[in-house]
């Protein structure tokens, strides 16, 4: 597998080719597996949403698309939601025990390996259907006002309404096909990720809503992640031809029932269907 980007550096406009996206978003799916098991309650979490931001960032500003971080977050998934005084309850007993189910970790992890794994492949796989997603999303044309709030809200921003799409189809795919195909990579791959988990478990004090802390975990994980791992991954990954084929499906059904009426968000008449993506062959 060749690719003329390093996956390990950021896209921008003149290397945005089809394959260096592909790896870019193996890239953040592989730093997702690495902050999914930093041994730090919550941070984790934060880590993971960070990753998650500067991929949506990334990818906008690969077409040339400057986003506020509101624009971000809501491209993300990541925005903040506001909870009832009727959740802090059960928050608080969730909170607790994903504090005891992290210590308990640090001193059975030999026992509970499979479990860090699974957490890694967990994040991984779901930071790659959030990029594979936005990717596609954000070359075809932007729903209206309509597909992401009652008509009585006020009107949200047109990455709000790209995002829609993309949370139809989350909600609706059965990941487990994928999520097993980078369990088996990223299980080989043990060393190297609780290697990293512990460096970033000394980035505390990012800020989620500011894009210098995506900066800093960038730099972070770009320098840790070797290409040869990315690599093995996207080749896992792309042997799943047929699941990424089933998601641009799924996905161009739910742009055609949101009808779209605005422009694509990088001024692309991309209406119809595209291409799947590059099978192993084509570029090997």
């Amino acid at each position: 597998m060749t690719n003329a980007n390093d996956p390990g550096k950021e896209l921008t406009a003149a290397t945005a080719t089809e394959e260096n996206r592909f790896a870019r978003i193996v890239f953040h799916s592989i730093c997702s597996a690495a902050c999914a098991i930093v041994p730090v309650p919550f941070l984790d979490e934060h880590l993971i949403k960070l990753t998650r931001r500067r991929m949506a960032r990334e990818f906008a500003a690969a077409r040339e698309l400057e986003l506020s971080a509101a624009d971000v977050a809501a491209l993300s998934g990541t925005e903040s939601k506001p909870l009832g005084w009727g959740c802090f309850g059960a928050l608080a007993l969730g909170l607790a025990f994903k504090v005891a189910v992290k210590i308990l970790r640090r001193f059975f992890r030999t026992i509970l390996f499979w479990l860090l794994v699974k957490d890694a492949a967990d994040a991984a796989s779901r930071t790659f259907h959030e990029g594979y997603l936005i990717d596609r999303a954000l070359d075809r044309p932007v729903p209206g006002p309509g597909a992401a709030q009652p008509a009585a809200s006020p009107e949200p921003s047109a990455m709000a309404r790209l995002r829609v799409p993309v949370e139809r189809v989350l909600a609706n795919v059965n990941t487990k096909g994928l999520t097993h195909a980078f369990r088996g990579v990223l299980g080989g791959s043990r060393t190297l990720l609780v290697s990293v988990a512990r460096t970033l478990s000394r980035l505390t004090g990012l800020r989620a809503e500011a894009d210098d802390g995506e900066q800093t975990l960038e730099r972070q994980l770009a320098d840790s992640i070797p290409a040869s791992l990315v690599e093995r991954v996207a080749r896992q990954v792309l042997q799943q031809g047929d699941y990424l084929r089933h998601l641009d499906e799924l996905l161009a059904d739910q742009f055609y029932q949101a009808q779209p009426v605005a422009a694509t968000p990088a001024d692309s008449a991309s209406g119809s269907d595209q291409e799947p993506r590059p099978t192993p062959e084509a570029i090997e």
